[in-house]
């Protein structure tokens, strides 16, 4: 009998501990490589993100306030020249923050106000957070939209209401007295509004009265540094006016304004204590010369804009010109962009 044929032993497979080490250490590197490029990667797209945003913001902020100061100045079809004498003085200025109807009817031939390099506690009855060595501008219009107009807002959101008469009767324009040429009011249905159109027989459109201050606060939301402008609007509560600051774009750091005659020449606002009005008379810097029969024609708008968060590895030194002020950045994180607009006031004084 025969012994069954031994089964020949199998070699033994595998990694030995040095291979799986190497193994290891290469997919490590790799692994390495492939966090360092996604991280790169993300770092890159937040930025571009960023930068977009920041472009967009300081594209709106411009559009912004270029619309709002070429309607200053729109009263529906009403003519403000009766109520500015000739040659016209700088009327006192309202308390902004304090409106009353008087104080409306008063600044109907300011359409518009600055204020030159603010101190931060400026108009502090009303605006708060103000940024320091900015800018304020005031635009004073009334809505594109008459009350009962296809696609404008309802009278319930809220007044105050100017109506503006566009008949030439003897109790209305037809009268010595500018007041009657016109009238406010808190309510929509307030009996006052029966001033008429043209005919002198149907009621005359009444519209929005709006009084914008747009200013730079140092704060979007408390504490969060991310600097952002502003805008108190002249609303009515409980039967009361006052002012209720929105914040409208944010990441913008500063503002500034330079005021035009129409002969090519701009220059700030003289003081911040009495502001700039849009008349044919204007208190003139000490340093400029202009006929005192000119008024002004536009406004250049300058805007610098910010990144909301700072970028890492990136160090900002840059100088900024902004009309005749001069910002130079010491050495943040933050990548900023300049914007600038000439405005020309369509509504301006003859």
């Amino acid at each position: 009998m025969t012994s069954p044929l031994p089964r020949p032993r199998l070699a033994q497979r595998g990694f030995t501990l040095v291979e799986l080490m190497v193994a290891s250490a290469i997919g490590l590197v790799i692994l390495s490589g492939i966090t360092a490029l996604f991280i790169s990667n993300t770092t890159a797209q937040n930025e571009v993100e960023q930068s977009g945003r920041q472009i967009e913001n300081g594209r709106y902020a411009t559009q912004l306030l270029t619309g709002d100061l070429r309607n200053a100045g729109y009263y529906g079809a009403f003519d403000i020249a009766p109520l500015v004498a000739s040659p016209a003085p700088v009327p006192a200025l309202p308390d902004l923050c304090a409106p009353t109807i008087d104080g409306m009817a008063a600044t109907l031939p300011l359409p518009v106000q600055g204020f030159d390099n603010v101190d931060a506690g400026i108009l502090s009855a009303c605006l708060t957070d103000v940024r320091a060595g900015t800018d304020i501008i005031v635009a004073r219009h009334t809505s594109s939209c008459a009350l009962g107009d296809a696609n404008c807002p309802a009278a319930n959101t809220g007044g105050p209401f100017f109506q503006a008469s566009l008949c030439n009767g003897a109790n209305e324009l037809g009268s010595s007295d500018v007041n009657n040429y016109f009238v406010f009011a808190l309510d929509s249905s307030d009996t006052a509004l029966s001033r008429k159109d043209h005919t002198c027989n149907a009621v005359a459109p009444i519209r929005r009265f709006e009084t914008h201050i747009y200013f730079i606060a140092n704060n979007d939301n408390t504490g969060d540094g991310i600097p952002t402008l502003k805008r108190a609007e002249l609303s009515v509560s409980n039967n009361a006016l006052g002012m209720t600051v929105v914040p409208m774009v944010e990441g913008v750091e500063d503002m500034q304004f330079e005021y035009g005659t129409g002969d090519g020449n701009f220059f700030d606002a003289p003081t911040t204590a009495v502001g700039w009005s849009v008349v044919p008379v204007l208190p003139v810097p000490p340093s400029t010369v202009i006929p005192p029969s000119i008024a002004i024609r536009a406004i250049k708008l300058t805007l610098l804009a910010r990144n909301t968060t700072a970028s890492a590895g990136y160090t900002n030194t840059n100088t900024y010109t902004m009309g005749n002020k001069t910002v130079t950045i010491n050495g943040d994180h933050y990548k900023r962009h300049l914007f600038q607009s000439t405005i020309y006031l369509a509504n301006r004084l003859p």
